[in-house]
């Protein structure tokens, strides 16, 4: 038999332990669910962090300033993305993923010489690029 893991906040992994206990009698391993692995996902933890970020990254007032979090909510028109963390969750996690994502690729593009992403990449990159962040 395979190990199922069920990810959950603390709720849904007290909710697997009871359904286990509950069948906990049964004559095969499948009828007493010992394929199912509860892991804690620990939602609340990530919460906290995600906010920590918007409150030390997001503010309205940078919104003209060209590669703040506000300026790329505002560029890429993601209009349902609060401050407050709880109240929208996904958007923030996809909002960070979104320009965390961005910010690397336009890294890696300037490291490698690259001003346009119709631009033919070469394995040849520059010395200079990498001292230029220090990177060597």
């Amino acid at each position: 038999m395979f190990t199922i893991p069920c990810h959950g906040d603390a709720l849904t992994v007290e909710r697997i332990f009871d359904g286990k206990r509950a069948r906990a009698a049964g004559h095969s391993r499948l009828e007493r669910l010992e394929g199912i692995h509860p892991v804690p996902q620990e939602f609340h933890k990530r919460a906290i962090l995600l906010q920590d970020t918007m409150d030390m990254l997001f503010n309205g007032q940078s919104a003209p300033d060209k590669g703040t979090l506000f300026n790329i909510k505002n560029v890429f028109n993601h209009r349902n993305l609060k401050k407050k963390v709880m109240d929208n969750f996904n958007h923030v996690e996809d909002f960070l993923k979104f320009t965390t994502a961005a910010m690397v690729s336009y890294l890696a593009m300037m490291l490698c010489g690259i001003s346009k992403l119709t631009d033919k990449l070469t394995l040849d990159v520059p010395e200079a690029s990498f001292r230029q962040f220090g990177c060597r």
